[in-house]
């Protein structure tokens, strides 16, 4: 109930129980500023791989750089092979994940040389 005795709209409480799962999944929120073009790059993935949002394709983005040694090392250098901070990865990930595996490969295919 809120302070005026009015019971929670169902919005409300959805958002706080969903808010409530990622912290307790370890999910950590951030307000960040994209440029022009990382919001047209986040919109086309966000509609190519039917995200539901800049968000999930942000962190579909980040934790591809986790899993394919290539990017990572472009990314991170030698300090990328460390163990990440929080290993685990939802269902929901795991298939955006695979879903990009796929889109480099076939890029790859395509031009093998700017593949290297």
């Amino acid at each position: 109930m809120t302070n005026d005795d009015q019971p929670l709209k169902r919005s409300t409480r959805s958002m706080r129980l969903k808010k409530e799962r990622e912290d307790q999944a370890g999910y950590r929120r951030s307000t960040i500023a994209l440029s022009p073009i990382a919001v047209a790059i986040a919109e086309r993935l966000q509609q190519r791989l039917q995200l539901p949002s800049r968000e999930a394709v942000i962190n579909a983005v980040l934790e591809r750089i986790e899993s394919d040694r290539y990017i990572k090392y472009e990314f991170l250098g030698s300090e990328g092979f460390r163990s990440p901070p929080a290993a685990h990865l939802t269902k929901g990930h795991a298939s955006t994940i695979a879903d990009l595996d796929q889109d480099t490969e076939a890029d790859a295919a395509a031009d093998p040389v700017s593949a290297r």
